[in-house]
C-alpha cells in the first residue's frame, strides 16, 4: 500500500518570483484617504459640468447631441414603455409608423436593456 501524497501548504509552496510579489511587500498601496478620494470625485464633477456646459443646466428641458439619434432612442424608450404596460403588443413591430401598414423594428436599435432600466 501506498502512502497518499501530502499537500503543501500555500506559504510553503514554491512560486516562481519575478520580483512582483517583493515589490508589493516592500511598496504597500499607500491609504489616501477619504479627502483625497472626495476631492478626485469633486474634480471629475467640475470637469464634466465644464465639458458639457450649457446642456448640463438644460437636461430637462433640451437632448444633448446634433438632433439624429437622440430623438430616436426618446422614442425607442417611449415604445418599450408603452409596450410594457400594454400586453399584447409586439416589442419589434409598430402601426405607429408608417400607418396603416406599419414597420418591422427589427433592425432598430432599440436597446431593450437601457429602456427598461429607465423605467
Amino acid at each position: 500500500m501506498t502512502a497518499p501524497a501530502t499537500l503543501a501548504r500555500p506559504e510553503e509552496a514554491s512560486v516562481p518570483s519575478d520580483g512582483a510579489v517583493e515589490f508589493a511587500k516592500k511598496n504597500p498601496t499607500p491609504d489616501c484617504g477619504w479627502r483625497a478620494r472626495l476631492f478626485a470625485a469633486l474634480l471629475f464633477l467640475l470637469v464634466t459640468l465644464v465639458m458639457t456646459y450649457p446642456v448640463c443646466t438644460r437636461l430637462t428641458t433640451h437632448l444633448a447631441g446634433d438632433g439624429g439619434d437622440g430623438w430616436m432612442f426618446v422614442w425607442n424608450h417611449w415604445w418599450m414603455d408603452y409596450v410594457v404596460r400594454h400586453p399584447g403588443e409586439n416589442l419589434f413591430f409598430t402601426k405607429m409608423l408608417f400607418a396603416p401598414q406599419g414597420s418591422g423594428l427589427y433592425a432598430a436599435t432599440i436597446t431593450p436593456t437601457n429602456c427598461l432600466i429607465s423605467l
